[in-house]
């Protein structure tokens, strides 16, 4: 599946008082630019499958999972490369600040890997 950066929607459930909370609604085959945070970031997966890549690895979260967002010092990506929508929501504290970056090498790569084998990659065992 080819790759475009934006096409997710990101709704704000809340901000103030230093704390930002977003929905994002990740539709199939979107990521968000490579990018870091001025602040920090929890992510809690509700529906579907996303993935990060972040130093050159690519690391996939199911729904029911959650994970911590990079800080100022770390640069990722994040996206969904399912043929389903993934639904996740973010905490930020203090309220959200990025900056984006231009990918790498390493990143496409990433970007570019599957976590397992296509179920009909696989040859099939007929009757000998």
């Amino acid at each position: 599946m080819s790759l475009h950066i934006g096409g997710y929607e990101r709704i704000i459930r809340h901000r103030g008082n230093g704390i930002e909370a977003v929905e994002i609604n990740w539709h199939p085959g979107t990521r968000t630019p490579k990018h870091n945070h001025a602040s920090r970031g929890w992510v809690w997966v509700l529906q579907g499958r996303v993935f990060e890549v972040k130093n050159g690895k690519k690391v996939y979260y199911d729904a029911g999972q959650s994970f911590v967002e990079v800080h100022l010092e770390e640069a990722h990506i994040v996206g969904n490369d399912t043929k389903d929508l993934a639904i996740t929501f973010h905490v930020y504290q203090p309220e959200l600040q990025m900056e984006t970056f231009s990918d790498v090498g390493s990143d496409i790569v990433a970007i570019d890997l599957k976590d397992v084998p296509e179920a009909d990659a696989r040859p099939e065992m007929g009757p000998r």
